[in-house]
């Protein structure tokens, strides 16, 4: 009897043993199931964030580079324009230097010719000086001779002096050269023949006219050298 009693209470509890190990078993597969639930749901939201960041990073590293390539952009821009200011200015270089060596050649060119202008300067100046010198000697002479015409016979070794001063000058290249249409030339010709003419004149009259004599020849030297005054003007220019 008291062996049933045990066996009986030995089962019971075996059930109870079997229902709370089926009920354990329950509760731990709900437990995994909501565990993998839950790490699906992480898993989920992980692989969504990361998707959010690496799209996020995707943009920033795009717009990055697109800032950089139109930085690259202008800057290749700004290349080709100073590659083309460096060919024009090359361009503007090489144009200066033919022309700093085309005015190097003209600036030789009037160096020649000043040189040239001065050596005729010179040749015109020491033709002005000889002039001047025939011209004091002759205004020297006709002085000295101006003192001697109270003899009627004065007026004849003056009337040869005139001629060979006439004669000299005529023969003279230089006098004859400085002046190219010979105007002075020609004036102190005719201002020669004028006296000659008035000596021949006056030496018929000269007891009569010294004074005009004397005045006629004042009056030639003076022109005389009016003449040179103005052939020097006129050579200036």
């Amino acid at each position: 009897m008291i062996e049933n009693q045990l066996s009986c209470s030995s089962a019971g509890k075996m059930k109870e043993i079997i229902k709370i190990q089926e009920q354990l078993r329950d509760e731990v597969l709900e437990c995994i199931q909501s565990r993998k639930s839950k790490m699906a749901e992480l898993q989920g939201e992980t692989e969504e964030l990361g998707n959010q960041m690496i799209q996020e990073v995707t943009m920033k590293v795009l717009h990055r580079i697109e800032l950089i390539m139109n930085t690259l952009e202008s800057i290749l821009c700004r290349c080709e324009k100073v590659e083309a200011k460096f060919i024009s200015y090359k361009r503007d270089l090489n144009s200066k230097s033919q022309q700093v060596g085309e005015l190097a050649e003209r600036f030789e060119s009037v160096k020649h010719e000043l040189k040239n202008y001065f050596v005729i300067i010179e040749r015109i100046a020491g033709i002005f000086s000889e002039t001047n010198h025939l011209n004091n000697q002759m205004i020297k002479t006709i002085n000295d001779k101006l003192s001697r015409l109270s003899c009627n016979n004065s007026h004849i070794p003056i009337q040869e002096q005139i001629q060979k001063f006439h004669e000299n000058f005529e023969n003279n290249s230089k006098l004859n050269v400085f002046n190219p249409n010979n105007q002075f030339s020609n004036f102190v010709l005719q201002e020669f023949k004028s006296i000659q003419n008035a000596i021949n004149s006056t030496s018929k009259l000269r007891q009569e006219a010294d004074d005009s004599i004397a005045n006629a020849m004042k009056e030639f030297t003076d022109t005389l050298q009016n003449g040179l005054k103005i052939a020097v003007s006129h050579s200036k220019y």
